[in-house]
């Protein structure tokens, strides 16, 4: 076998390898980070010069980065002992806390490093962490606006990525009240037409807050049909 015929297989070995682990990285690296980055890089944005071309101006409500190129993230383990905390911090991941009975490490890691990071045994996912916000956009007329810190971790983000929107399904609500369900409508935030069956019996008035509005609110923040 000649030297040129064995350096080809070494080669083409190689290039196998390197297609599995990018394979096996994209599907475990979430939407949204994937997004950002692809954003940085299509601006030629590096770790190096971050700071000089303002990186931090392609965060949203979605994902964060900061001006030194690194990326919020929740990292979902499998577990995290000294070895596996090693590596991390060799990829240069800043751990900001560990939450082990969810499996859940949040960092901040560099852009350049999500695939690395990815294909590590002990992460299962790569995502970015669930944002409240304070104030969401009108539900009816940009649903997808209204996100709570709630989507992600129900997971709603991704039936919505399959096409799964709620559209000509019919929820019905039990609650103590629906107070406020005529300004949440005139804010846009909910859709007319909503039935509303009995009142409130004023049981524990002054102590709990009639929930029916907020529930129906966070049910049509979760899906985006009608």
């Amino acid at each position: 076998m000649s030297s040129l015929f064995r350096w080809l297989i070494c080669f083409s070995t190689v290039l196998s390898l390197i297609g599995i682990t990018t394979v096996h990285a994209e599907t475990k690296v979430g939407p949204r980070i994937r997004n950002l980055v692809k954003e940085l890089n299509s601006h030629g944005i590096t770790v190096s010069n971050a700071a000089v071309l303002n990186a931090a101006r392609f965060s949203n409500f979605l994902a964060r980065v900061d001006n030194a190129g690194w990326i919020q993230t929740y990292l979902h383990v499998t577990s995290l002992d000294e070895a596996a905390e090693s590596l991390l911090l060799e990829q240069g991941a800043d751990i900001e806390i560990y939450n082990e009975e969810m499996g859940i490490v949040q960092a901040w890691i560099p852009f350049d490093a999500v695939d690395a990071i990815a294909v590590l045994p002990f992460i299962s996912r790569v995502t970015s962490p669930s944002y409240g916000r304070n104030r969401f956009a009108p539900c009816v007329n940009a649903p997808g606006g209204c996100v709570t810190a709630g989507d992600a971790i129900l997971r709603s983000d991704e039936l919505r990525a399959l096409g799964f929107d709620g559209t000509g399904i019919k929820v019905g609500v039990i609650s103590d009240g629906a107070s406020k369900l005529s300004q949440a409508v005139n804010k846009g935030e909910l859709p007319s037409g909503i039935v509303s069956f009995g009142t409130c019996s004023g049981i524990g008035a002054g102590r709990f807050r009639p929930l029916k509005t907020v529930e129906v609110n966070y049910l049509k923040k979760v899906t985006s049909g009608r």
